[in-house]
Order: structure tokens, then sequence, then C-alpha cells
């Protein structure tokens, strides 16, 4: 006959066992949803920083630099012409708050780009409405592959500031 006290013993090894491996199934459970919800976070709320030396990269440093009212660095990006005959000031006061921009796309003809771009002013009382602009810009040494690239047309935040615009208020 079997021992009762070696059965009750052996039948509370094994319940200890299974209650061990749900504690492990649960803190897996726990670790894997804390790694996911990271990566989700982390996915939505970095900034990219795009290449410096693209016609993309101008844009985005040109606009972070508009919105943080940084208008003397903001110039910098903007051809020689535009930054003799642009006054510094622009009709479009940029309020305190979040912008979101969205790179749509760039096309190269030569040494000049377009660059496409969805801005988003989010407004907290009120729906967000999408503004998309193009950027025109030219490369300071004419070749895609070398010099420096500068924004010629702009018309958001700095409205009026283009080299086309000039050219029309001047004929």
């Amino acid at each position: 006959m079997a021992d009762p006290a070696a059965e009750e013993r052996l039948a509370a090894s094994a319940g200890g066992s299974r209650l061990s491996g749900n504690r492990i199934l649960l803190w897996s459970a726990v670790v894997i949803g804390v790694l996911l919800a990271a990566a989700v976070v982390f996915s939505f709320t970095r900034d990219t920083t795009l290449d410096a030396g693209t016609p993309e990269g101008v844009v985005q440093r040109y606009l972070s630099a508009m919105i943080d009212g940084r208008r003397g660095a903001a110039r910098a990006y903007l051809s020689d012409r535009l930054q003799r005959e642009c006054a510094i000031e622009t009709p479009h006061r940029l309020r305190d708050g979040s912008y979101r921009i969205e790179w749509i796309e760039t096309t190269v003809e030569g040494s000049t780009a377009y660059v496409d771009v969805r801005i988003t002013e989010e407004w907290p009382l009120a729906p967000d409405y999408p503004e998309y602009r193009m950027f025109v810009l030219a490369n300071e040494e004419g070749e895609a592959g070398g010099g420096n690239w500068r924004i010629t047309r702009q018309d958001w935040p700095w409205y009026e500031c283009s080299e086309d615009h000039l050219d029309t208020e001047a004929g």
C-alpha cells in the first residue's frame, strides 16, 4: 500500500510546480507587454533628423528654426536674394504650441529641388487642419550632388518671401 503522507507531499510539490510555472508565464507576459508599450511610444514620439545636405533636410532645419523663433538662423537657409530683400518680420505669427510637419516628397530636377510637406498646427480647442506646402530650393553649385541647397520659394510661414513673388512685384 501507498503511504498517504508521501502521496500528500507529492501532490503538494506538483501544485507548487504548477504555481511556479504560472508565475513565470505571468511575469513573461508583463515584460513583453512593457517592451511592446515602449516600442509603440518610441515609434510615435521620435523625431527623425534628415541629412542637412539634402533639400528635405534644409527645409526641416528652416522650419524648425522658424517655429522655435530663431528667425536669424532660419534666414541662413534662404537664398542670398531672399536674405537681402525679405524683412525679418513675418505677417503670420507663429503661435506657441505644437506643430506636426510631415515630409511628403522631394523631386530634384537638375539644380532645382521641390520639397512637399504637410504642416499641421495642433490647436487644443479646434480640429487640426493640415496645410500642404511646397518649398523650392536651388543648389548653389548647380549640381544636385554638391554645394548647398538654399530655399528660393516658400510661402509658409514667411509669406511673400519668395524669388518668384519678388519678380512679380518688380515687374
